[in-house]
């Protein structure tokens, strides 16, 4: 069977990582970290980024929810004449 993944753009892809990095650091600052423009900007969100990266892939997430989606579709489908 042939299947078709549709994954985000470049864009799209670093809007989710600036989406993580700015509740990051709004959750940092309510637990008192004083996180300024220079740390903020910098080093920091680097590393924030390449951890985010690598621990939690969106890629293979987004694959996953759409092949689970297609085969539950399939199923019902499939199972529509049954009663």
């Amino acid at each position: 069977m042939i299947q078709t993944i549709y994954l985000p753009s470049a864009d799209d892809s670093a809007q989710l990582i600036q989406n993580a990095w700015d509740s990051f650091c709004e959750q940092a600052r309510k637990a008192g970290y004083d996180l300024n423009d220079d740390t903020a900007g910098g080093w920091l969100k680097d590393g924030f980024a390449a951890g985010y990266c690598a621990g939690w892939n969106d890629i293979f997430g987004i694959i996953k929810d759409q092949m689970g989606v297609e085969k539950e579709v399939n199923n019902i489908l499939n199972k529509g004449g049954e009663k």
